[in-house]
């Protein structure tokens, strides 16, 4: 016959709670908005909060709920190493709750045990570990069903001899629990899809460590701020609630607490970073944070944009400064004025202090004088001119004609009050108006971003890393590149060094060919997939669809980076070309025509649009990311395209990107289409169909 231990388990105590006059937070200025906590204790897997009832808000158990109970001596005879015990569905919903383990048990002896919850805790040598991620999922607005997945609860109790039956335990709540209750009639259109909250220095989320015996707890990996995304999100038309477990903490003399609501629809992204005052996150308790009210005014940050209406890549998490990376200046014209505001996720923005360039130049030509900024020259004869910033931050900047060349691309960085690069832009200088050409698929223009003309010359354009917003260098052996050999692991330090060329060298290659390796859940957890805005989609959904413009999108306002589908078109249909020259292919090389001489000069691909006219691509080389190195013969060997995807079907390294690529290297023409994200290629870019 087998023997199972029967344990109930208490979810609610009384004595755990805290008064509602303990302990106050308050949201100032806007009078009934208040932040107060009130008592709960001990929670489970999928356990929900109850209604209040006097000073407690029960906590209730829910089926799938489990725990986990571990022998103190595990060298005992009959000791339990990590047994399981799932709660009885029919004592879901109550604060306590029975669970029967999944094995027959029974102590032949007495047995002192540790029982820790959620079932997810690790359990060994008397130390339990868990994780509490800075970021975790409600099924939908006012469930609080998921907080227990995220909660850290244990107790120690003796199991007598033979005892199968009656074992009850009350587990000892470490973690601190949020309510947010938010309200607004400004956004009632929009979907409430994440919420936050955010104090910078404080220890909010990260792993948890717990000596069992002791009960002391240790933190790693922190994180200053917690939240929960809503997977099935509803219009913000009603107040919403938002549930989050939390690391203890206490706020009280923090001089910045937000609570950081996200709104989305069809078209745009809304991010409020709403004040509070700071006060205690007791375990074992809950804290309810009331809102209400929110709007524009809410947030207090003339630097911080809240509304954006491009792609927040990086799983929603994504940020930048300014309504696009890169600016078209033409020559002794009017000054292209843009603001230097954040945008998109707001606990990794900083205040923009002052502006600079970098590196004001012709393609392989320095030219140092060929910018203005706000009106005075960005170069005073020694050095580049940092121009403070007013409240407004809008900055102008007015391109000069530059010698002989009829385009040149030019770099800008923004610097926040400490004088670290927090951002950078690309100026795009051009003699001649930039033109668009139809394609089958969409809408083009007539060169690559940096190029002069239409790329004729040896100037190809700028090169890009895959999901990258700046440029890291120019074609051929042209500059702005400082080459490293590592990767990054975090898109801050990427924003820090835009000059910078993040190639390959000393990686393991199984890890693959990619300039950044940052960490996320999901598939492929080294790799971001949609930067450049084709949103993580698999196999030939991704090759069909046209994406969308994200906020690391490297292309001027109303441009984005190109589809797949509309670079299949030409690549796969173009005549190869030495100027005007026809080209014949002798089986295995190809050779000018009537001269059987081998190419050694820029080479292009020639297109016929629909229209009878021609679009013009250039050989214009690349930068390899496994060394840094230039192509062989630097542009004659290679004609390449970024586009705004990955390639989903390498599972294996995920590293992959769609750029369509023609080389020529004493062989026969290839045609590749992916490429290791840390190759530095061009970008052409589309016209973007929302303008943005």
């Amino acid at each position: 016959m087998k023997h199972y231990i029967f344990a109930i388990g208490v979810a609610a105590l009384a004595a755990a709670s805290c008064s509602l006059e303990e302990n106050k937070l308050e949201q100032p200025v806007q009078e009934g908005v208040r932040m107060t906590l009130s008592g709960n204790a001990t929670i489970a897997t999928k356990t929900s909060i109850g209604e209040k009832d006097g000073d407690i808000y029960p906590l209730l158990w829910a089926t799938g709920d489990v725990i986990t109970i571990n022998s103190k001596d595990a060298n005992a005879s009959g000791a339990f190493i990590n047994e399981q015990a799932e709660l009885f569905s029919e004592t879901a919903g109550s604060p306590s709750g029975v669970f029967q383990t999944y094995n027959a048990l029974s102590p032949a002896a007495d047995m002192d045990v540790y029982i820790t919850y959620p079932g997810t805790v690790v359990y060994e040598e008397g130390t339990a570990t868990a994780s509490l991620p800075d970021l975790q999922t409600q099924l939908a607005p006012n469930s609080s069903i998921h907080v227990g997945n995220y909660s850290f609860a244990y107790d120690d109790i003796t199991i007598n001899a033979g005892q199968t039956e009656d074992v009850n335990f009350t587990l000892e709540q470490k973690t601190a629990f949020v309510k947010l209750v938010l309200s607004t009639s400004e956004y009632t259109s929009l979907n409430l899809v994440k919420a936050r909250l955010y104090s910078p220095g404080a220890v909010l989320s990260g792993n948890i460590s717990c000596n069992l015996a002791t009960g002391k707890m240790t933190y790693t990996d922190t994180k200053d701020y917690v939240g929960a995304t809503i997977d099935n999100p509803s219009a913000f038309s009603e107040t919403q609630e938002v549930y989050f477990t939390a690391l203890p903490c206490d706020l009280t003399s923090a001089e910045d607490v937000f609570v950081i609501v996200t709104m989305q629809d069809g078209t745009k992204t809304v991010e409020i970073p709403a004040r509070i005052k700071g006060g205690e996150l007791r375990e074992s308790c809950l804290t309810v944070i009331t809102v209400s009210g929110i709007s524009e005014s809410t947030n207090e940050f003339e630097w911080y944009e809240p509304v954006e209406t491009r792609y927040v890549a990086a799983f929603g998490d994504g940020w930048s400064y300014g309504p696009a990376n890169c600016f078209v200046a033409y020559y002794d014209g009017e000054a292209v004025t843009f603001d230097v505001k954040a945008r998109g996720n707001f606990i990794r923005c900083r205040k923009p202090a002052s502006i600079q360039v970098y590196n004001a130049c012709e393609q392989n030509v320095s030219n140092k004088t060929n910018l203005q900024i706000n009106g005075q020259d960005a170069w005073d004869g020694s050095a580049y001119v940092d121009f403070p910033l007013d409240n407004t931050y809008q900055v102008s900047i007015k391109a000069n004609a530059a010698g002989s060349y009829t385009g040149y691309s030019s770099k800008v960085r923004l610097f926040d009050e400490n004088g670290t690069c927090i951002w950078a832009f690309n100026i795009w200088g051009n003699r001649d108006q930039l033109q668009e050409q139809t394609y089958k698929n969409g809408v083009m223009l007539d060169r690559n971003i940096g190029s002069d003309d239409k790329g004729y010359g040896y100037q190809g354009g700028s090169y890009y890393q895959w999901g990258r917003p700046f440029q890291t260098g120019w074609s051929s052996s042209g500059g702005l590149f400082s080459g490293t050999p590592t990767v990054v692991t975090d898109l801050g330090i990427s924003a820090e060094h835009p000059e910078v060329f993040y190639h390959m060298n000393g990686v393991d290659p199984s890890q693959g060919g990619d300039w950044y390796l940052g960490a996320h859940t999901g598939a492929r957890s080294e790799h971001l997939d949609d930067l450049w805005g084709n949103q993580n989609l698999t196999g030939e959904e991704v090759v069909q669809t046209t994406g969308t413009k994200s906020i690391y999108d490297p292309c001027p306002p109303g441009y984005m980076v190109p589809s797949p589908k509309l670079l299949t078109e030409m690549f796969k249909t173009a005549t190869l070309k030495y100027g005007t020259d026809v080209i014949e292919n002798s089986g295995t090389s190809y050779f000018h025509a009537g001269t059987k001489e081998k190419f050694t000069e820029p080479n292009f691909l020639f297109y016929t649009l629909p229209d009878g006219s021609q679009a013009v691509w250039p050989f214009s080389g690349c930068k390899w990311g496994s060394n840094g190195g230039n192509c062989d013969d630097n542009s004659h060997d290679i004609c390449a395209c970024w586009s705004n995807s990955t390639i989903t079907s390498y599972e294996q390294d995920g590293a992959n990107a769609y750029v369509f690529v023609y080389r020529f290297k004493s062989e026969p023409w290839s045609l590749v289409q992916n490429g290791n994200r840390a190759h530095g290629y061009p970008v052409r870019c589309m016209k973007d169909t929302e303008n943005r």
